[in-house]
């Protein structure tokens, strides 16, 4: 799977566990909102485009969140992107 495509699917993790943390939907209105929302679209457009069209957006939210919590994985890096690799070709 090209750089590309691990980029869009982090970004995308990136924003579905950002909306996860909203209570309601809103306009972006900050700067920040208004960045993460485009960074949102550009990454989903991206992401379908690889031929992703399911995804199970509260296993990515998840994900994101151990990351970034430094929490132990479920999948370790190193077999996310194996079973990346092979569902992407």
């Amino acid at each position: 799977m090209n750089r590309t495509a691990q980029l869009l699917i982090v970004g995308f993790a990136i924003i579905l566990s950002s909306c996860s943390n909203n209570a309601t939907d809103k306009t972006p209105e900050t700067e920040m909102e208004k960045v993460s929302y485009s960074l949102g679209v550009n990454v989903a457009t991206g992401v379908k485009a690889q031929g992703l069209d399911t995804i199970d957006a509260n296993a990515v939210a998840t994900a994101f969140k151990d990351v970034f919590a430094g929490n132990d994985l479920d999948i370790s890096e190193e077999e996310s992107m194996e079973v990346l690799q092979a569902y992407f070709g």
